[in-house]
Parts: C-alpha cells; sequence; structure tokens
C-alpha cells in the first residue's frame, strides 16, 4: 500500500493545487484528443480537425506530453483527476 502524507495548507493554497492539476491533466487529455485524431500518415483528420477547433483545441499553441500513446495520456490524465477529487473531497469534510 502506499504510504499516506498529511498536508496542512490553507484553502487557497489547496484552491491553487488543484488549479495546476486541472492544467495538468488538461494537457494530457488534449495530447490523447489529438493522438486518437492523427490517422497512420501523421495528419489529423479533416472531422477532427474541425472538433478539435470547436474545442479550442487547434484556436491556441499547444506542444503535447511526451506519451507512448493516447491511452498512456489517457491514463495519465484519469490520475490527475483522481487526486483532483480527493483533494475536493477533503477539502469539503474540512470546510
Amino acid at each position: 500500500m502506499a504510504r499516506r502524507i498529511t498536508i496542512n495548507l490553507e484553502a487557497a493554497d489547496v484552491l491553487q493545487m488543484i488549479d495546476a492539476l486541472e492544467n495538468r491533466a488538461e494537457a494530457y487529455e488534449r495530447t490523447a484528443a489529438l493522438l486518437s485524431s492523427e490517422n497512420n500518415s501523421g495528419q489529423i483528420n479533416e472531422d477532427d480537425s474541425e472538433m478539435a477547433s470547436e474545442e479550442g483545441f487547434l484556436n491556441e499553441f499547444f506542444l503535447p506530453e511526451e506519451v507512448r500513446d493516447a491511452s498512456e495520456a489517457e491514463e495519465i490524465a484519469k490520475h490527475f483527476r483522481d487526486i483532483i477529487a480527493t483533494l475536493e473531497n477533503q477539502a469539503r469534510k474540512t470546510a
């Protein structure tokens, strides 16, 4: 079993941590979406390009995360989302 650590922070600091984790999760989610939408030639399919553009993915600079494939990116994003959920649940209990 993983070792547990108790951290005592001000609420504003916890919100900052959650915000940073959300940014990391989104980066991996965007990477997964990009990798999922590429065809064999490494180009983004036209249909996927329209979807990504609607979601804002292609409207701003984005540097994909370094992963093996879309599945790995999705797993990492999920891990970040799980941490966020844990922090939010603990914050609610102490409020």
